[in-house]
């Protein structure tokens, strides 16, 4: 996903048919809710007004789009943390902390340790690996 991204006219008519064709369990996080009219994006959750749900940014971990973008910046980074070059228990961060941008710029490997150290603070700012 990128935060850039131009939506279509359709994205914002509620009577056009819905990209899940009424059936949410489809959807995930990824791009059905991200293109509904219905879906409202607050932080790190969409709202869908559809079907009265709350789509958390940690429900789309369990997708297999997920799943093919974390396997891709895995592979970029050599399959090793950007920091101290671990290649045990390896996570995906998004950089700029926001777990509904998968902009591939934004997202770094870093072993476990590493990755809790940023979220609690002790680690410093972390750059995208160029």
């Amino acid at each position: 996903m990128t935060p850039d991204i131009q939506l279509t006219i359709a994205s914002y008519d509620e009577t056009t048919p819905i990209p899940c064709a009424n059936d949410p369990e489809r959807n995930g996080y990824q791009m059905n809710c991200l293109f509904c009219p219905f879906s409202d994006k607050e932080s790190t959750s969409l709202f869908c007004r559809k079907f009265n749900l709350i789509i958390t940014a940690r429900d789309k971990y369990s997708l297999t789009k997920w799943k093919k973008i974390r396997e891709s910046i895995l592979a970029r980074d050599g399959y090793q943390c950007n920091r101290c070059k671990s290649t045990n228990f390896l996570h995906v961060h998004h950089i700029d902390g926001d777990p509904t941008n998968d902009a591939e710029d934004n997202l770094i490997t870093l072993c476990e340790r590493c990755h809790r150290l940023i979220h609690t603070g002790n680690y410093g700012e972390i750059k995208p690996k160029r």
